[in-house]
């Protein structure tokens, strides 16, 4: 009777510690699956919104912005039928801000530009609503003292927005530029970006 009993408890051992086996094996499973739809999940919204920023008709964008308010400036400054009124230099597509969804780093120019330069520039990202935002560049320091900045483009490099500058003195003339040139590197700060590095151009 003892080894009959013996037996049942051992028996009943390995079932119920196979069972409880196969039910961890079993919850790690699911719980494998539900992370990895999770995530599958997320780089599907991930990669609407790159999509998005992608989709973006910048021109059609710049126009319209406060109302149209451009679209009826650039048509008095340059002419009613002077085409196009604005023209996309470069766009870079990145995600510039760790957020997972691609930015884009836009240099433009409107039939307005003066001395042959790119007058728009900016990142921009998509909104979850159907909006653009424009991300700050914290770049004042090349506007103090009478000073000012030529931008010639911006793009993205090494994962970081670049910057392509040549700095203006105060009092020199608008053919000739005497600060020299500049690589201006900026880094997402976390609201805003920096700048992380900056690098002289030898001519």
């Amino acid at each position: 009777m003892k080894r009959v009993l013996l037996t049942f408890f051992v028996i009943a051992f390995l079932f119920l510690g196979g069972a409880g086996l196969f039910y961890y094996f079993e919850g790690r499973r699911l719980t494998e699956e539900t992370g990895r739809e999770a995530q599958t999940e997320l780089a599907r919204q991930t990669s609407e919104r790159s999509r998005a920023i992608r989709g973006v008709d910048f021109v059609k964008f710049f126009l319209q912005i406060n109302n149209g308010f451009y679209e009826g400036y650039y048509a008095a400054a340059c002419g009613a039928d002077v085409t196009p009124k604005i023209k996309i230099d470069q766009i870079d597509y990145f995600d510039l801000d760790h957020d997972g969804r691609e930015e884009a780093a836009i240099t433009a120019s409107s039939c307005a530009a003066k001395k042959g330069l790119p007058d728009i520039l900016g990142v921009f990202r998509y909104l979850p609503d159907g909006g653009i935002e424009s991300l700050r560049l914290r770049d004042q320091q090349f506007y103090q003292d009478g000073n000012s900045a030529d931008i010639h483009r911006l793009e993205v490099k090494d994962g970081e927005v670049l910057e392509t500058i040549t700095l203006r003195k105060k009092g020199d003339p608008t053919c000739c530029p005497s600060g020299g040139g500049r690589l201006v590197y900026f880094k997402w700060s976390g609201s805003d970006f920096i700048v992380a590095k900056i690098e002289n151009v030898v001519e």
